[in-house]
């Protein structure tokens, strides 16, 4: 349950910071994979702004594992599915209201950020089963 209010939560903070807070401008669309490393080289600001892009997911990335049910590598697909998902449809948003340039980049960026949110929750796994451990050898037996 706290994992689906977080992952609404992130969410809104995700739409808020990439549709709703930014203003018209020139419709552009960029569908070349890795274009801006190219122009990062000249305008190194873009390196900054790829980065924001992975972090903005991470957040999606831990909470959503929680809100899913199965196996975990089952959580972890539909996890990082759904960033995807999330993150094409922001720049298809972007492009249709001229709300920025759509860029395949920072949809991969997104989708990376998902993914290292991801990582978290087999270790979460991992440190529940060691706390477990150690709190049963605790226990006096009986």
């Amino acid at each position: 349950m706290i994992g689906a209010g977080l992952a609404i939560v992130f969410i809104a903070v995700i739409l808020y910071a990439t549709v709703f807070s930014r203003g018209y401008t020139d419709k552009g669309i960029d569908l070349i994979p890795f274009s801006s490393f190219e122009r990062a080289k000249l305008q190194p600001e873009m390196y900054r702004s790829m980065l924001m892009n992975v972090f903005l997911f991470v957040p999606l990335g831990l909470a959503l594992p929680f809100v899913f049910g199965g196996s975990s590598a089952k959580r972890l697909l539909l996890t990082v599915t759904v960033g995807i998902l999330l993150s094409v449809a922001i720049e298809a948003v972007q492009y249709s209201f001229s709300l920025g340039l759509a860029e395949t980049d920072d949809s991969i960026c997104n989708t990376l950020g998902t993914a290292i949110g991801t990582c978290a929750y087999p270790l979460s796994l991992l440190w529940r089963k060691l706390f477990t451990k150690i709190t049963e050898r605790k226990k006096p037996d009986e």
